[in-house]
């Protein structure tokens, strides 16, 4: 996934891009930017579409910024390195592994990489 994809998915879910960008307070050219990679929506920016279009929001916040500044993509994979570690302690065995899983997956979709999160 990347930020044309959130976009669109986020688009979907709350009824059209110009409701999304009514939504988020933004001119709908503002929308067209992004997508067109004229501008870079911020990271609240891309905490409001991921919590729109249902997904993960600091992890999806984590893996957009690192595709659009690659300059800081080692601090947002560290960034989900801590949040994986912060699971193994807070969730039952079981249940921590289907996380870990799904975000497995979810990180190979974004980036077509096998994540680095230590699941046992």
């Amino acid at each position: 996934m990347n930020v044309v994809d959130l976009i669109d998915r986020a688009g979907m879910a709350a009824g059209s891009l110009s409701v999304l960008a009514s939504r988020m307070h933004k001119h709908p050219a503002r929308i067209s930017e992004w997508k067109n990679g004229k501008r870079k929506p911020d990271a609240a920016e891309i905490a409001y579409m991921a919590k729109t279009a249902g997904l993960p929001v600091l992890i999806t916040v984590a893996m957009i910024e690192a595709e659009l500044h690659p300059e800081t993509r080692d601090l947002w994979e560290t960034a989900l390195g801590e949040i994986d570690a912060q699971l193994v302690g807070r969730v039952a065995p079981v249940r921590y592994r289907a996380i870990t899983d799904n975000l497995a997956k979810l990180v190979s979709f974004w980036f077509g990489a096998s994540p680095r999160l230590g699941c046992a």
